[in-house]
């Protein structure tokens, strides 16, 4: 198979980004989220961090509501509103009850704007 064709066969994955990211861009592209330190194992605080995605400033005083699960189990979680810590930082409760891979779902609102996201968190044990 030519490198051209092979390329042309592999872009559209490539545009598909990291399926596991840890960090993303919201559903209507007006913030990007991502996680501000790893998390822990049990139930703790996540912090995530949130910015303008055309300016990467911090973004303040938005609702943010978390529910963390572990695809693939039936670990899931409840949903926890998400509390400003400081600019552009919020942290909500969750419980990661064994290590693996959890699945960050989120939503934002702003006024009238409100777009979803999903993060992908590995928890060691």
């Amino acid at each position: 198979m030519s490198m051209p064709r092979l390329a042309a066969l592999l872009l559209p994955l490539a545009a598909c980004g990291d399926p596991l990211a840890d960090e993303v861009l919201t559903s209507g592209g007006t913030w990007r989220v991502s996680i501000a330190e790893a998390p822990a194992l049990g139930d703790e605080e996540l912090r995530l961090r949130v910015e303008g995605a055309a300016d990467a400033e911090p973004v303040s005083d938005l609702e943010l509501l978390v529910v963390a699960s572990m695809p693939g189990m039936s670990h899931g979680g409840s949903a926890d509103q998400a509390e400003m810590e400081e600019p552009g930082v919020y942290a909500a409760q969750v419980d990661l009850g064994m290590p693996g891979t959890w699945a960050i779902d989120g939503e934002l609102t702003d006024g009238g704007v409100s777009e979803e996201f999903t993060l992908y968190a590995e928890v060691e044990g």
